[in-house]
């Protein structure tokens, strides 16, 4: 699961773009998705971002009760799952099977590994968030995402400013290892639970300032 609150955000009611109560901002959508070589699909900057300003927001496709993410028995959350999906208007069960799997082991994506490859945590539920989840991962990224549990949605906030155009990542490691963990304990983790090898700026600065060849890219 990605790990929501980021300590440098600014507190939720001093957000621009956050609207009053009750009333959702009616504007042009901040960010689109596109190809990326290597990557598959990521989220791109329309225009200027600030620091703090609202990126994106989106309510749950699904939204699995933590007492069924966490059992042990796989079937009873695939079972759960094809329940929820079946109930999916045509477009949305799309929306969902279009999602990247890094748990199956073949190129056959699965219920299970579509899911556990995109949930986020939702007030100690597990919910999948389409759009957000095209945001691929950075050691050093620019975006993180805030549960508002009382309006139902997921808020994606720039956490530095970004420049149109620029892609917009977030981090997929656990809060206690952002900024901590050396390069190749980040890599182990990428490897394990999402099957990449980090090409971020910050993995190949790490390298470089080792003097050791840089191993590869972004997008390549």
């Amino acid at each position: 699961m990605v790990l929501l609150e980021h300590p440098g955000l600014p507190p939720e009611e001093a957000r621009p773009d956050s609207p009053p109560e009750g009333k959702e901002a009616e504007e042009e959508p901040k960010c689109e998705v596109l190809h990326v070589s290597g990557k598959g699909k990521g989220l791109f900057a329309r225009s200027d971002l600030g620091a703090g300003q609202l990126v994106l927001r989106e309510s749950p496709l699904l939204l699995m009760p933590n007492e069924v993410y966490s059992a042990d028995d796989m079937d009873r959350i695939e079972r759960w799952l094809d329940r929820r999906l079946n109930a999916l208007s045509c477009e949305r069960r799309a929306a969902f099977f279009d999602l990247s799997d890094c748990r199956s082991p073949s190129d056959d994506k699965t219920v299970l590994g579509i899911f556990f490859t995109n949930d986020m945590d939702f007030g100690g539920d597990a919910a999948l968030f389409p759009d957000m989840a095209r945001a691929n991962h950075s050691c050093a990224p620019n975006a993180d995402f805030v549960s508002r549990l009382g309006r139902g949605v997921q808020d994606l906030v720039a956490t530095r400013d970004i420049k149109a155009g620029e892609e917009i990542t977030i981090s997929y490691l656990p809060a206690a290892k952002e900024g901590s963990d050396v390069r190749e304990v980040r890599q182990d983790y990428m490897r394990q639970w999402y099957g990449f090898r980090c090409c971020c700026k910050a993995c190949n600065m790490e390298v470089s300032r080792a003097g050791l060849p840089t191993p590869c890219t972004e997008g390549a």
